[in-house]
């Protein structure tokens, strides 16, 4: 890498985390011909992410981050799991890409963020009060399994080695899917406790990616981002694939996103997704 480009990310790194304490991520922002991606490390995110998945609401959520707890703790206690059948009842009301998700996955801090949510109707006063007291109970823990990590930087600094890369793939899907995303996709990168298994989503016009200890998360970008571009053409394909019986959006657009992403759909996949 260049040594400017790297002082580049090192400067926009370091505002990310320091911007975090008065309450607002700064995005490093990363140009790959077609799409554009606002990466953030933010403060709020990843404590929602995690509560997210430890109250295990929906078949889809990850057991890492239980698993993270049960090793450090003994696991979740009877008080933790009272707290979190609280955010679990708020996050089913609400459904994927909605609701909590439109609040918490930014680059505010919490109170602003729960301001915000209650402003633009993701939440009702109710639901961000209960938040409130659920993020603030686990907060400590998360914030103490971020610091043993450390390798959320090192990701990004691969994104801009591989930037080329990140280009020529946008720029195929893009041709292959007939658009690309108008805007820049904010894209919040979530620590994960665990070596290998890891999972990411996009959601509500947000993606989100689990950073693991030790296995590359490249991949599982690309097959994230697909589903950002085919995501612009939802209607049409669904549309189109409506004669083939058993065959959906979804089966169709998890089909294709592996298909087109390294190492292709020959070859099983480890990682987990949100949706």
């Amino acid at each position: 890498m260049r040594p400017v480009v790297l002082m580049v990310v090192a400067v926009s790194i370091c505002g990310a985390q320091s911007s975090a304490s008065s309450h607002t991520a700064v995005p490093f922002h990363l140009d790959a011909g077609p799409l554009k991606l606002d990466v953030y490390i933010s403060e709020t995110a990843p404590v929602f992410h995690v509560v997210d998945q430890i109250s295990q609401w929906s078949e889809f959520s990850h057991r890492q981050y239980v698993r993270y707890f049960k090793a450090l703790d003994g696991g979740l206690s009877e008080d933790d799991l009272k707290v979190l059948a609280e955010h679990a009842e708020i996050r089913r009301a609400h459904g994927w890409g909605r609701g909590p998700e439109q609040a918490f996955y930014t680059p505010l801090g919490l109170d602003e963020a729960l301001k915000a949510g209650v402003a633009h109707g993701d939440l009702t006063n109710e639901e961000a009060e209960t938040e409130r007291r659920v993020f603030q109970y686990f907060r400590p823990r998360v914030q103490r399994m971020i610091s043993e990590g450390g390798y959320l930087d090192g990701f990004v600094h691969e994104l801009v080695e591989r930037q080329a890369e990140l280009a020529a793939f946008a720029t195929e899907t893009a041709r292959f899917i007939g658009a690309s995303p108008a805007e820049a996709i904010p894209f919040y990168l979530i620590a994960d406790p665990d070596d290998t298994n890891m999972g990411g989503g996009y959601n509500g016009g947000k993606l989100t990616l689990e950073i693991p200890r030790k296995r590359d998360a490249y991949p599982t970008v690309l097959h994230e981002l697909f589903h950002a571009f085919a995501e612009l053409k939802k209607d049409s394909l669904k549309a189109a694939i409506r004669p083939v019986p058993g065959l959906d959006f979804e089966t169709l657009n998890e089909g294709l996103a592996y298909a087109v992403s390294p190492p292709g759909i020959n070859k099983v996949r480890r990682s987990r997704h949100c949706r």
